[in-house]
């Protein structure tokens, strides 16, 4: 999963007939009605859910500009971490990704402005992510903003679907199940044109 995945919210989903019939006919379970919608999150919410994830063992570093909010979150960045300058970041991330069993995960905020503050909601989006925690990460932010769809360019066809209480595991599972549908139908389809 070494692309851009975007968070979309079911609310969203459920006022576009459109976007609501090309998610049904992906198979992906949609209620009827949102829960707890006020998507997207503000900075403050996401850095919250980040810093919560430290009691997990994962730490999260931050780089935050005038016109930029980035953090990576990993299980291999060493606890207290604080680069002073970019260099010092950059080969803290180096480092974590040769660690073996890395879970990184690089989340970045849509058109961030310092001046209007981080209380105000942004579209983010998540690069180059390990799978189990960015669907934590959605997990704990579906508990702020309601239940969202996660969608990627090359996997546009088989997006995820995320609430509170998910188990980041079995959706994996269940996304590689349906993965594996799709390639199938594909291979079937390719056998009937030969």
């Amino acid at each position: 999963m070494g692309i851009s995945w975007s968070p979309i919210s079911v609310s969203e989903v459920l006022a576009n007939k459109d976007a609501y019939n090309y998610f049904k006919d992906t198979n992906i379970e949609i209620p009827s009605s949102a829960d707890n919608a006020r998507f997207p999150p503000t900075p403050r919410e996401i850095r919250m859910v980040l810093d919560s994830l430290e009691s997990e063992g994962y730490e999260t570093i931050y780089n935050i500009h005038e016109n930029y909010w980035q953090a990576w979150i990993s299980n291999r960045i060493p606890l207290g971490f604080e680069p002073q300058t970019t260099q010092e970041l950059a080969e803290g991330i180096v480092n974590a990704m040769r660690s073996p069993q890395v879970q990184m995960v690089e989340l970045n905020i849509i058109d961030f402005r310092t001046e209007e503050g981080e209380d105000i909601p942004y579209q983010f989006d998540f690069r180059k992510p390990d799978p189990e925690l960015m669907i934590l990460i959605c997990e704990r932010l579906s508990r702020i903003c309601g239940s969202l769809i996660l969608v990627s360019g090359a996997y546009a066809d088989n997006p995820i679907f995320i609430s509170p209480g998910i188990d980041p595991k079995e959706a994996i599972g269940a996304w590689e199940v349906m993965i594996e549908q799709s390639i199938s139908t594909i291979f079937n389809l390719t056998q009937l044109r030969d």
